[in-house]
């Protein structure tokens, strides 16, 4: 069991850091890098105790309060993606009975003057086993929510519904374990479903290889570059008639607020093979993916900035499909020779 634990621990670490390195600033990110830290934290506790209680099953054995964590941040995670949460309305509402819980756990743990057998180690531990109704009853409502989603194609919401899918599968695992044992009197190590976090880990860790952020500037397209596509046999009329089909769609579907767009996922939206983009863009805009995507994302942002100069600019960027702060300043800059905060303190002077 410790070679598992270790693993977990590794794994969310490894995953954490990558997290912090590349993740984005947008509350959805925030929620996704607490979970990871608190899967290191709940594993790594579990690690220790496994190191030096060994011959202590009371510490080893005694519930921690993390099950009371998964099912509300994943919930919230969720609802920050779907819609607009107050951030610390929410977390305080939701995450309340983990903190308690925590709280009395680490007393226990880390004050050995508290009785064993006393009313106050009784009661957490009875109070333990409501962790279950946490763990069933917020993956269910996030998949319902999920469900009703009408953008259940991207990255983001296909991650939220594998892990509460996953969260879901361990209450019931947990839950029939705990029958056997009490029914059966068959003892199967109830640790063995750790393996369902291993696994949550792995699908984060692989959400942020996918949506990683691309350099924030690649390099322009040379001159020699009309020589790579001399033998596409894509004619000239077909050029004009893709770049017309793919600014009419920009126009009027706005992929571009997607952070998660790319040129595959665009390129099955408007019926346009990969190559043939890549060449429109090149051979008649001079541009890569990238820069025109993030070009109408900028305008996007200047639109909505000269409709309401109070707006949170960076709040504005992320709902513009960005995830990326400094991507975002590099472009902005670029587009109106100024930073984002000079643009919107002359915007402000103007009124």
């Amino acid at each position: 069991m410790g070679y598992l634990i270790s693993i977990i621990v590794f794994q969310a670490l490894l995953s954490l850091t990558l997290f912090l390195r590349f993740r984005g600033k947008t509350i959805f990110d925030n929620f996704l890098t607490l979970y990871l830290f608190l899967i290191s934290l709940h594993f790594s506790t579990k690690l220790l105790l496994f190191l030096y209680f060994k011959n202590d099953l009371f510490y080893y054995n005694l519930g921690t309060s993390f099950g009371w964590f998964y099912g509300p941040v994943l919930f919230l995670a969720t609802k920050s993606k779907l819609k607009k949460i107050t951030v610390l309305k929410d977390i305080t509402l939701h995450l309340s009975p983990f903190i308690i819980a925590s709280i009395c756990y680490f007393l226990i743990l880390l004050n050995p003057s508290i009785p064993q057998d006393g009313i106050f180690v009784k009661t957490y531990q009875k109070l333990t086993f409501l962790e279950l109704i946490s763990f069933t009853t917020y993956p269910i409502v996030s998949l319902i929510f999920l469900k009703k989603s009408k953008s259940n194609k991207t990255l983001a919401i296909k991650l939220l519904t594998t892990l509460n899918w996953l969260i879901l599968g361990l209450s019931i695992i947990i839950m029939l374990l705990l029958l056997i044992d009490t029914y059966i009197g068959f003892n199967i190590n109830v640790r063995l479903s750790y393996l369902m976090m291993l696994c949550s880990v792995i699908y984060v860790l692989l959400y942020k290889i996918q949506t990683v952020n691309q350099p924030i500037e690649l390099k322009s397209v040379s001159k020699g570059i009309q020589k790579r596509y001399e033998s596409s046999r894509l004619e000239e009329n077909d050029l004009k008639l893709y770049i017309e089909k793919l600014e009419n769609y920009f126009k009027t579907k706005k992929p571009y607020l997607d952070s998660e767009l790319t040129l595959q996922s665009l390129s099955e939206k408007v019926g346009i093979p990969k190559h043939h983009i890549t060449q429109v863009l090149n051979t008649n805009l001079n541009k890569n993916f990238y820069q025109y995507v993030n070009e109408y994302r900028i305008n996007e942002v200047i639109t909505k900035l000269q409709e309401n100069s109070t707006i949170n600019i960076m709040e504005l960027a992320y709902s513009c499909g960005f995830n990326s702060k400094s991507t975002f300043n590099n472009y902005f800059k670029k587009a109106t020779k100024k930073t984002p905060r000079e643009f919107k303190k002359e915007l402000q002077l103007s009124y």
